[in-house]
C-alpha cells in the first residue's frame, strides 16, 4: 500500500496555472459529472472514463493506489507500506 500527501498546506508555485509537468500517465476511473445543458437551462447527471490522463510519452501507472488526507504536513514524501 501507498500513501501520498496530496498537498502541502501554504505552498506556493512558481509556475503559472494550468503549466504542470506530469511525470507519468495514468487511467482515471468512471465518475458521475453534472453537465451543464444550457438549451434545457439544467444539469444532467452523467458518467464519464474510463479514459488515460496524461502525457503519451510518459510512463503509466496501473496500480492500485489508496488516496488518504492526512493533517501530517511534515512528510513531503510518498511512503510504501508493505
Amino acid at each position: 500500500m501507498r500513501v501520498f500527501q496530496l498537498r502541502r498546506a501554504g505552498r506556493t508555485s512558481s509556475q503559472p496555472a494550468g503549466a504542470r509537468q506530469w511525470r507519468h500517465s495514468w487511467v482515471v476511473g468512471v465518475h458521475k459529472v453534472r453537465q451543464l445543458y444550457p438549451s434545457e437551462q439544467r444539469r444532467k447527471m452523467i458518467y464519464c472514463g474510463p479514459y488515460s490522463k496524461g502525457p503519451c510519452s510518459k510512463l503509466m501507472i496501473s496500480d492500485d493506489v489508496v488516496r488518504a488526507l492526512s493533517a501530517n504536513t511534515y512528510n513531503t514524501h510518498s511512503q510504501s507500506i508493505p
